[in-house]
Parts: structure tokens; sequence; C-alpha cells
């Protein structure tokens, strides 16, 4: 059985991580034995992402490191690889690019691209940075189609690239018993229809869209109540937006959860307010929970959501979004429907297996092209 190294740096449990979680649950059936790869900065806990992945059964390598791009780290990355004669490194991220590639090993290179952020100087460095460093990859994943153009804009070689959507299981994903208990530890009222979203909190998830379009809703829908999932870095700055626009009381920062089943179960309505994205997992992992969704045309979003299963507003535009916040939380059978044909969309179209077969199928093409 062949060994592949899936190199993630994080210390969250996020979209990303998720990703190889889902993709390691089905490689052992595909003749692949799944190794997590965390680097990790010293005096720090271990990340979160590597504890999950050890609690789920995983075999989990930790690398630790001095700073973001520690040089150090290749020599242990490049030993590691060797004295466990992995065949396959697939990095997801920059930084993992980054120390996939420079450790030097004999190992087959595959990376998947999530989306490059660009809403800062430096992260606009760190894609350009990316962009060269994967020209010398063997393969490349694209969570969507528009992540593969901006890949194809930079120079990469169509033909290294794959597009393979994400996928969830959506057997992980069911009804619970207590959700007006979490509701009232929340502090959110039981008769209360609950828009929620579920991210981490920075600029592109465009979450101060999102509550200056349910401020808009609120004076038409007194009974309706935001709960925001997730923390970054703009988490002070929307809770001032909450102050400013004196919804205090209506608003509900939750911080970073691992319970993700049981806040989505408390949610009627699922808001992507998203100024850029690939395909988000919090996105699925709300439809395989039976929500209907609110979510902007960013990525490849619009090939998911449908008038069946959600409602689709253009990204940064607060009166859309606040029509169909509106819209929705006017109608709770049509909640209902929508979540029906949600989690259905998800059965049908995105699931875990699928995306790992996917994978699976690119890194056998790599020892096919090897013998030949």
């Amino acid at each position: 059985m062949r060994k592949v190294l899936l190199l993630r740096t994080s210390g969250q449990l996020l979209g990303a991580e998720r990703v190889i979680l889902e993709v390691a649950k089905y490689l052992p059936d595909l003749n692949y034995h799944p190794i997590i790869g965390v680097p990790y900065e010293l005096n720090h806990p271990v990340p979160e992402f590597a504890e999950t992945a050890q609690k789920q059964g995983y075999e989990v390598a930790l690398f630790p490191v001095k700073s973001a791009f520690d040089m150090a780290a290749l020599k242990t990355i490049k030993t590691f690889v060797q004295d466990n004669h992995v065949d396959i490194i697939h990095s997801h991220g920059y930084r993992e690019d980054f120390y996939a590639l420079f450790s030097k090993t004999q190992a087959k290179l595959v990376a998947t691209n999530h989306l490059w952020k660009r809403t800062t100087l430096k992260l606009k460095l760190y894609a350009a940075l990316d962009a060269h460093i994967l020209k010398r990859f063997n393969a490349i994943v694209a969570v969507s189609e528009p992540v593969k153009q901006d890949m194809l804009e930079k120079g990469i070689d169509e033909q290294k690239i794959t597009v393979i959507a994400n996928g969830i299981d959506p057997a992980n994903y069911q009804p619970v018993a207590n959700a007006n208990m979490l509701k009232e530890a929340l502090n959110i009222p039981k008769d209360h229809i609950v828009i929620g979203t579920l991210s981490s909190l920075t600029v592109e998830k465009g979450i101060a869209h999102a509550i200056a379009a349910f401020a808009k809703s609120k004076k038409t829908l007194p009974n309706i109540h935001l709960l925001v999932v997730g923390a970054g870095e703009q988490l002070d700055n929307l809770i001032a937006l909450t102050e400013q626009y004196q919804l205090t009381n209506a608003v509900t920062f939750a911080g970073r959860r691992s319970d993700i089943n049981n806040v989505l179960n408390i949610m009627d309505i699922f808001a992507l307010p998203s100024l850029s994205e690939g395909l988000p997992m919090a996105m699925l992992e709300a439809m395989a929970a039976q929500k209907a969704v609110i979510a902007t045309t960013v990525g490849d979003v619009p090939k998911v959501i449908n008038k069946d299963n959600g409602l689709l507003v253009a990204p940064g535009d607060e009166e859309a979004l606040a029509n169909a916040m509106v819209e929705l939380a006017s109608n709770k059978n049509t909640i209902t429907s929508m979540g029906k044909a949600a989690r259905q969309r998800v059965v049908d179209a995105f699931s875990s297996s699928a995306m790992a077969s996917a994978n699976v199928a690119i890194y056998n093409q790599l020892f096919n092209e090897q013998s030949r």
C-alpha cells in the first residue's frame, strides 16, 4: 500500500482541514495509507486539527516550526518522508506547498489549491509565490472552476490541473434532540428564526455585509436572530458593527466550536455572504443538515445552489441579501422544502467518497506515467 503525506499547517479545524479528513477516510480502501502531516509552532498546544485526526485513528506526524517558512523544517520533513517511505506529498496551502517542494524528496508532489486569498498585500505576495511553486508540482487540484482559471492566468500548465469538488459524508449531519437546550445556552429565543453562518471571521467571508443585511431584515421581521459561528481577525470589528446597529441582543457570536452538527441544527437558514470562495465545506455541511441556503454567486456556489434549495445574491449586495433573508424567514414551509432539497443535492453530487476517488485517480495516474 502506497503512503500519502497529507500536509496542512493549521491550528484550527476549518474547511480545508475537513476536506483532508474526508479524503483520508476513504484512502485505505483505495490502496493508499494516509498520514496527516501538521507543521506547528514550537511551544504551542497541539493543533486542534492534529488532535481531531488522532482521535479519528489516523497516523499523525507533527513537524515543529519556528516561523511561517522555517528552513529547518525542510530537513525534518525530508527525513520523515525518507524514513517512512512516503510515496506522495499532498499539500494543502501555500506554506505547505513551500515545505513539500523545498524539502527535496523523491515523493510525487500533489497540491490542492483551496483558494488564493488576496485581501492584504502579504496574501497577494504569498499567492504570487505559490503560483511559481506550483509550476514545479506533478499535479494540482482546484476546488472550483474559478480557482482553476486563476491558476491558468498565472501560467500554470492546464494539463496538471484537475477540478475536484469538495465533498462530505451526509451521514455525519443528522437531527439532534437537544436543539432548544443549545439555543438557550447561546441566549437565542426559542421561537426565533435563526439565520446562521459558519466561517473564519476574515474580510473575504463578508460577515459585515450579513450583519448590515440582517439589520435591514430585523426591521421587517422582529423574530429573527443571527448566529455567527467562528473566530478570526475581524471579530472586534463585527461586534462593534452590531453595537452600531443596536443588535447586541439579536446577534450571537458563538466563537469557534467543534460541535458543528449541533450548531447547524439550531439554524433555520444558512447564510454564506462571502466575497470570494472556491466551494465552501461549511455550505455543504449546512445543506447536509437540511438547511435552506442564502449564498453569494462566488466560486462554484452557483453550481450547487438552485431555486429548489436556496437563494443566490450578488456578493456585497446588502439590499438583495436582506430581501432574501426576509423572503425565506417569512415562509417556514419554504425553509423546510429547500432544506430537504439541499440535503438531497449533497447526497447526489457532493459525497466525500467521490472526492477521495477523484484524488486517488490523480495519484494512480502519476505512478502509471512513471511506469511507462
